[in-house]
């Protein structure tokens, strides 16, 4: 099959709403490699290392967050990975490509975090220079330009030019643009900027078809509730270095973890019993609610409570929270860094 009759089957498997599965031929889509880049200033004749070091494998097929402070080095790295920066030092691999080979980029999606387009063009002429950019066939562009405008919510503005779309509308189009190709990698740099409620969830919605069909997803956020649901795993990055990789799916109770314990009428001998048990206390009137580092002294605790005549309302293992860790590895590496 043709490159012309590959895109023309794809155009119309997406107007059509179907998807199109998609298959690596390695199972790494995103491979950095001591990854460093520094910038220099020829005014103050400085050097700023934005990325030190950085190792990193997303797996094809997952959704992949890029975590971490304002200037801590994620849209260096995003840049790099598009072509758009050439590191200092260490090495990049799309796809198996390097970021500014152009055969990398025809499976590649991507969104910057401030989109700006053509404002003379409407939103369905937009679409459809773009995908005549990328060899769609002139008869294909507009089911297919019109499918993507339905699934992010700008159907009622197809035709309204685009200096007229809210922030919000231009993040919405600028995702469609960059799955006009279904590319195998879609790489979005704070997809979520400005959008409202209904945005970001069609946007999560996008980013799970992605998913679904078999394509990678990397993107960079600071809207922590959205990462932890469309995210496989997620990398925090501080100082310009790769802290830690997390696996969301990993953070389940475990017996190691803290547990809650809700009690009803717990008196005061026994209060003063499970008291050095817990690492936190609240009460509500007769109710309390306690944190036990652990399920061993939980259980201590609940057995102490019942047999002082307490009732257990609720024995929740509790799960750690995505903010919880990406601020403890961000005030370590302050801390490290006041410290040197």
């Amino acid at each position: 099959m043709s490159e012309s009759e590959a895109r023309s089957q794809r155009a119309r498997g997406s107007a059509a709403g179907n998807l199109r599965l998609i298959s690596f031929e390695a199972e790494v889509a995103v491979s950095l490699r001591g990854l460093a880049k520094v910038f220099k200033s020829s005014f103050l004749r400085r050097r700023v290392t934005a990325l030190d070091g950085v190792d990193l494998d997303v797996k094809g097929g997952e959704v992949f967050g890029l975590l971490g402070p304002n200037g801590a080095g994620k849209s260096t790295a995003i840049k790099i990975m598009i072509g758009l920066l050439r590191p200092t030092s260490g090495t990049a691999l799309i796809l198996g490509k390097k970021p500014w080979d152009v055969t990398a980029k025809k499976d590649m999606g991507y969104l910057a975090e401030n989109p700006s387009f053509y404002p003379y063009l409407t939103a369905r002429e937009f679409l459809d220079y773009c995908s005549g950019l990328m060899g769609v066939p002139s008869g294909e562009r507009k089911a297919l330009g019109d499918s993507l405008l339905e699934k992010m919510g700008l159907w009622d503005a197809r035709d309204t030019k685009l200096k007229k779309f809210s922030k919000g509308m231009t993040q919405r189009l600028g995702f469609a643009q960059a799955n006009l190709q279904d590319p195998k990698l879609m790489i979005l740099d704070e997809p979520m900027s400005g959008l409202d409620p209904l945005g970001r969830m069609l946007v999560r919605e996008g980013i799970f078809e992605i998913k679904s069909r078999g394509g990678t997803v990397l993107l960079s956020s600071h809207i922590l509730p959205d990462v932890e649901t469309v995210c496989d795993r997620v990398g925090i990055i501080a100082g310009g270095r790769l802290q830690r990789v997390i696996s969301l799916d990993a953070r389940t109770p475990d017996e190691t973890g803290s547990v809650e314990v809700i009690l009803d009428g717990l008196g005061d001998r026994s209060l003063g019993e499970i008291k050095g048990l817990c690492s936190g206390m609240h009460r509500r009137e007769d109710t309390f609610i306690l944190r036990i580092d652990n399920a061993i002294d939980a259980q201590q605790v609940v057995r102490l409570a019942v047999a002082g005549g307490a009732r257990v309302l609720a024995f929740n293992r509790l799960r750690e929270s995505l903010e919880s860790v990406f601020l403890e590895e961000v005030r370590s590496r302050e801390n490290e860094r006041k410290a040197g």
